[in-house]
């Protein structure tokens, strides 16, 4: 064999060598990014709240909503929620109304419910937005205050991040939520805070 026959030979090797690396290419990324999803949006949002006592008739809540991007695409994070519903002091039912304390009751009689939670009363929402994109491995906090009154004594938050990245091949998930119940009893109070004046501050 000449050397021009082992050029030639060695030039159709290396030819298949980076076809071959090519389609392995191809296989991982439809593996990676079709088959396991990497092209959806995957995030985490995680609930932290901190209670102060303006007064004795007032609490401030600020509810945080920590949002991680796990996954490997920007996630255009645009609207997002936080909801605060009473739990303490239970609260009656209006006739024929749907209510926690009537379903708390029908729960102690029967336990085998649909339902998976109770229809806590709304206290206050709020809503964000804000345009806020959020890249893979990078984490952001929406930050929202309430003003309740003092007889409340716990309350569920609810925060909510709404998946506003879009794709046409993949299903679209609604979004992210995280609750937690909060027992805003024993917040210690600030000093000299008014809120039932509407004096500017000097």
């Amino acid at each position: 064999m000449n050397l021009d026959t082992k050029k030639k030979w060695l030039e159709t090797i290396q030819s298949a060598v980076t076809i071959g690396a090519i389609i392995l290419g191809g296989v991982w990324s439809y593996m990676l990014f079709i088959s396991q999803r990497e092209r959806a949006p995957h995030a985490i949002v995680e609930v932290k709240t901190s209670v102060l006592k303006l007064t004795d008739e007032v609490n401030l809540i600020q509810v945080t909503l920590k949002f991680q991007n796990t996954g490997h695409v920007l996630i255009p994070v645009i609207d997002a929620s936080a909801r605060l519903a009473t739990v303490l002091p239970l609260l009656g039912c209006a006739l024929n109304d749907t209510c926690a304390t009537r379903e708390l009751n029908a729960a102690l009689e029967n336990q085998d419910r649909a339902a998976d939670k109770f229809d806590w009363p709304v206290l206050a929402d709020r809503d964000s937005n804000t345009p806020n994109p959020v890249e893979p491995g990078e984490t952001t906090n929406l930050q929202f205050e309430f003003a309740i009154p003092a007889y409340v004594k716990v309350v569920r938050v609810y925060g909510f991040v709404k998946n506003d990245y879009t794709s046409e091949r993949d299903k679209k998930r609604e979004g992210w939520l995280d609750a937690q119940f909060v027992i805003i009893a024993d917040a210690k109070s600030t000093e000299c805070t008014k809120c039932k004046s509407d004096a500017p501050h000097t």
